[in-house]
């Protein structure tokens, strides 16, 4: 009898030899999990800032782009509204002109 208590005894002894080596393996699990956590937490905050950055740049550059598009859509106008006097001009004086003599054109309006 004594010597099965041994033997359970010793048996006991390696299953808690074993279910301690595998806690610590647990363990070293979970702290390893918590720091790989941490640092896809870093790292998905840094790629939000960066996404942030990012659309801050492209609101400001859809902006600007607005702003070229308005400024040449008003040269354009300019342009137009410039030519469109110049030859209400010519018209004017081909209207008033003697057709036999020579007729002095004006010259075009700059455009800006």
């Amino acid at each position: 009898m004594e010597s099965s208590l041994r033997v359970n005894r010793a048996a006991l002894n390696s299953k808690e030899k074993t279910l301690r080596a595998t806690i610590a393996r647990l363990k070293a699990l979970q702290e390893e999990m918590e720091a790989k956590n941490k640092d896809f937490e870093i790292e998905g905050a840094a790629l939000r800032a960066q996404v942030q950055t990012l659309q801050r740049q492209l609101s400001r550059s859809l902006h600007e782009v607005e702003e070229l598009r308005a400024k040449a859509v008003a040269m354009d106008k300019r342009y137009k509204d410039g030519f469109d006097l110049w030859l209400d001009s010519m018209n004017d004086m081909l209207a008033v002109a003697p057709i036999t003599r020579a007729i002095r054109v004006p010259p075009r309006p700059a455009t800006a």
